[in-house]
């Protein structure tokens, strides 16, 4: 998914067709985002975190509901306006986790590890972000990271 400062609208890559297609509007005026995909219950969902206050003082997540056609959104992820962070879908691709990124408001680079829970309850799915008892060795923001096998690391 590709989406742009100041807008609220979005791009999917479809790779079976290698083109772009347009996807759906951001709700609000759009801004600064990073994006993940997760699978719960058996559906593939996009997660995208977006500045979308004066300055990215606030971010939401959002979740687009391909079942629904509409995304679901929350703020902030455990009262904490985090942007510049970084998503990481697990290798069976059925977690996501959010790391390092900085407080909005304070202006302080972290070093926390959240994971997105979805829940199942009667009538739909219910989620959201829980910290995880590890942390980043160094507070970052707007860095690159990406899964890699075990077999590639001896940590």
């Amino acid at each position: 998914m590709l989406s742009g400062h100041g807008s609220n609208k979005t791009l999917f890559y479809d790779i079976g067709h290698q083109i772009f297609k347009q996807g759906p509007e951001l709700p609000g005026r759009g801004g600064k985002a990073f994006c993940g995909l997760v699978e719960a219950d058996d559906i593939l969902h996009v997660v995208a975190q977006v500045e979308d206050g004066d300055f990215g003082t606030t971010t939401t997540t959002h979740i687009w509901r391909q079942k629904e056609n509409a995304w679901d959104v929350r703020r902030p992820v455990n009262e904490v306006n985090i942007k510049g962070g970084q998503f990481v879908t697990s290798p069976d691709g059925g977690r996501i986790f959010l790391i390092g990124g900085m407080d909005a408001t304070s202006r302080e680079y972290l070093n926390t590890i959240f994971e997105l829970e979805f829940r199942d309850y009667p009538g739909g799915v219910s989620w959201q972000w829980i910290r995880t008892g590890s942390t980043l060795t160094v507070n970052r923001a707007w860095f690159v990271a990406i899964p890699i096998p075990g077999v590639m690391t001896d940590c």
